[in-house]
């Protein structure tokens, strides 16, 4: 029986590693698993100034993966914009994001598309490419009902929402309840890692501590905004940690904080109630919400310090109450599994 090959493609930001990366390699493993040929298609992604952007469009646009010296592609996989501008007969796409600045970020704080003279232009422009190269595909497929939405509204595109594990299912474990608050994310602006900061301010818990892991240009920023929100001894930076101790801090935490603003998913929520902890996340978080029931397992506040630290105190002080919603996370996403995504995403095109 001659071996099916699939190619993921993959559009990547230098010297970045994270949850997109997380999941294409999660995906390769599990087609894998399933006896598929599979390997991984990388080019380097850059917006700015906005024209590197179409340039980026165009190096996918002439990427012929049908054309390969190595032989004939039974099926492509396309994911972060503008990887589904690629050609090929089979086109599927598993769509992580679009370009964000081109859409929902338009007006806000986090609009860094705006400031260049021509932006109303290379937005149509985006807009047009989704429409035109998502059109493509044989099938279109989401992240998250979020992301859906965004892809309906904006595109006019239907696709579905499919749910992936985290990427150490099998390995997360329930331990302690302790007083200490996590929160796992790059530190980025759009990840709001300062409202956590902030939200230390009014914890009263006595013995709460916030553990920060993560990485990011905002690293000293938000360690200095500790220092002038007073809170420096309530806050360990944990930067980069090993695997091992990422399990070991869910284990044993006392609940997961998780605030990013309009999220396309979220591993965080996912891997805390693999750990049996409830998540704190607020209410434009996007699709994290997806998974958080309010008081059921987790908490759903307002993006204000002071709602995520009521929240915090109401799960730190009651144990019993907190060890109740971690196990109903656990029962809410433990049937997540890379076949039932196989089953749709993959086998049908085959």
């Amino acid at each position: 029986m001659i071996q099916k090959k699939v190619l993921i493609c993959e559009s990547v930001v230098p010297f970045i590693f994270g949850g997109a990366e997380l999941l294409v390699r999660g995906l390769k493993r599990a087609m894998e698993q399933a006896g598929l040929e599979v390997d991984i298609v990388s080019i380097p992604y850059f917006w700015d100034p906005p024209e590197r952007i179409l340039e980026n469009v165009s190096m996918w646009r002439n990427m012929r993966l049908d054309e390969l010296t190595s032989g004939d592609v039974d099926l492509v996989i396309a994911t972060k914009f503008p990887t589904y501008a690629c050609v090929h007969s089979k086109k599927v796409a598993w769509v992580f994001h679009q370009h964000r600045g081109a859409y929902e970020l338009r007006g806000t704080i986090y609009d860094d598309f705006s400031r260049h003279e021509r932006s109303c232009e290379y937005r149509k422009r985006i807009m047009d490419i989704d429409r035109e190269c998502l059109g493509e595909c044989v099938s279109v497929f989401s992240l998250s009902k979020r992301i859906s939405c965004r892809l309906r509204e904006n595109c006019g595109i239907m696709a579905k929402s499919l749910y992936h594990p985290p990427p150490y299912t099998g390995s997360y474990r329930s331990g302690s309840f302790s007083k200490n608050v996590l929160i796992v994310s790059r530190l980025e602006p759009l990840k709001r890692v300062d409202l956590a900061v902030r939200a230390m301010r009014h914890v009263r818990t006595k013995g709460a501590r916030l553990k920060i892991v993560g990485e990011g240009l905002l690293d000293e920023p938000l360690r200095e905004l500790a220092r002038t929100e007073g809170v420096s001894e309530r806050v360990d930076f944990e930067g980069f940690v090993s695997v091992e101790r990422l399990l070991e801090l869910y284990a044993n935490c006392g609940c997961v904080l998780y605030v990013p603003f309009d999220e396309d998913y979220g591993y965080v929520p996912l891997e805390a109630f693999m750990s049996g902890k409830p998540v704190v996340v607020t209410e434009d978080s996007g699709g994290a919400v997806e998974f958080v029931r309010d008081g059921e397992n987790g908490e759903i506040a307002g993006a204000l310090p002071e709602e995520i630290a009521e929240a915090i105190d109401s799960l730190l002080q009651d144990k019993s109450r907190a060890r109740k919603m971690g196990k109903a996370g656990w029962e809410s996403v433990r049937n997540l599994s890379w076949k039932s995504v196989l089953e749709e995403l993959v086998m049908p095109f085959l």
